[in-house]
């Protein structure tokens, strides 16, 4: 008995140590996570829930305003693809950092997610593009929003949709553009699924054939659109057999890449048929090559697994040199899609001087827009900024 209680007193400044040192790790983590969420996330500035029309169906937004009085420059900040809405921690770092600059900005709900009405399932990008209108509209309708010093920011797939809405407003003065898709939806879908499938470990003459009836798939869909004889052809049933052929010799693979092992052997739906066909034939280029008058400021991360970091830069740069249009391009060395990592939770999550060289863009392209109110413009210098 005394042998355990000499072993237990021996234990106990031991335990006691590691508790304190469990404390102050615990307390640290909090405390530097709470620094964070406050320099960039907490809204410091007022907010305010709106709600506005586009195409019968209602849209619920958050406009995040600068301090002080009005009229404010301000941003529409359109997000990239999936569930993502006006809560989203990105979005809102992005809204915070340019409200404390004098510059609001308005973030929504897409159809059919959060607040706003609608079907997110059955809206495709012409109702996108409709929402995006609708929310420079409202922004116009307001008092306190200076309709002459308004820009666009947008994210992945909102960055794809910004040529076809700037081709055809006046009142959108620049685009600040995070990882766009700027060679269409075929392009960056087969970039996605080809990466996909090197990081799973399939052989290259199986990807190299997934791939092809993709693209495929793809123009049969496009193809099809407004003509039901060719969507009940014989197309159809070649690429069925295709289809059954990647299933019987990659099915761990491609159960994994296509969502159906079945083409629909029914009848031409035409509004199906369009759904799809307008999606897989959707290029901003055909916007883009028409010159759009605005500054365009491109973000990508160098080591992007969903979009071809090297060949939409090719692409920008051989735009800018063909049309002389105001382009400048930005590559992050090693980073992903995102361009968040734990890492930088110091500078929000992002690279560091990614804010800072963001909102001093945006705010010289309010100066003297128009004569509309001069804002303060604080960028810093990039090396990795492209200006040629």
């Amino acid at each position: 008995m005394e042998q355990v209680e000499v072993k237990t007193i021996l234990w106990r400044p031991l335990v006691r140590r590691v508790s304190l040192v469990i404390f102050g790790l615990g307390a640290a983590a909090c405390f530097f996570l709470g620094f964070v969420w406050l320099t960039y996330f907490y809204p410091w500035t007022p907010t305010e829930n709106v709600f506005f029309g586009s195409e019968k169906i209602r849209l619920a937004g958050v406009l995040i305003l600068p301090r002080g009085e009005g009229p404010y420059p301000a941003v529409v900040q359109v997000s990239g693809s999936g569930l993502v809405g006006k809560k989203s921690l990105s979005m809102r770092l992005h809204a915070n950092v340019l409200a404390r600059q004098g510059v609001a900005v308005l973030c929504y709900d897409k159809r059919g997610i959060g607040e706003s009405e609608g079907k997110y399932k059955a809206s495709d990008y012409k109702h996108r593009v409709a929402d995006i209108h609708s929310a420079f509209n409202y922004l116009k309708t307001r008092d306190d929003i200076d309709s002459r010093s308004m820009g666009y920011l947008g994210h992945s797939e909102g960055a794809l949709l910004m040529p076809e809405v700037a081709l055809v407003r006046n009142d959108i003065k620049f685009a600040y553009l995070r990882v766009g898709p700027v060679l269409g939806y075929k392009h960056f879908t087969a970039f996605q699924k080809r990466q996909l499938m090197k990081a799973w470990g399939m052989p290259p003459h199986g990807i190299d054939e997934m791939i092809a009836l993709m693209m495929d798939t793809s123009d049969y869909y496009i193809r099809s659109q407004g003509d039901p004889q060719y969507f009940e052809g014989p197309t159809r049933d070649a690429l069925q057999f295709r289809l059954d052929e990647v299933f019987r010799k990659y099915e761990q693979y491609a159960s994994r890449v296509f969502t159906r092992r079945k083409f629909s052997n029914g009848p031409y739906r035409d509004r199906f048929v369009r759904y799809i066909g307008h999606s897989n034939s959707y290029d901003p280029r055909v916007f883009l090559e028409q010159k759009l008058g605005i500054p365009m400021y491109y973000v990508y991360g160098e080591m992007d697994e969903s979009i071809d970091t090297a060949s939409s830069v090719a692409y920008l740069e051989g735009l800018r040199s063909r049309t002389d249009q105001d382009i400048e391009i930005e590559v992050y060395p090693g980073e992903s899609h995102s361009l968040f990592h734990w890492t930088y939770l110091p500078f929000g999550g992002y690279p560091r001087g990614y804010c800072q060289r963001m909102a001093g863009w945006i705010q010289e392209q309010f100066v003297g827009v128009d004569e509309g109110p001069q804002v303060r413009s604080t960028s810093l210098p990039s090396p990795s900024t492209s200006e040629r």
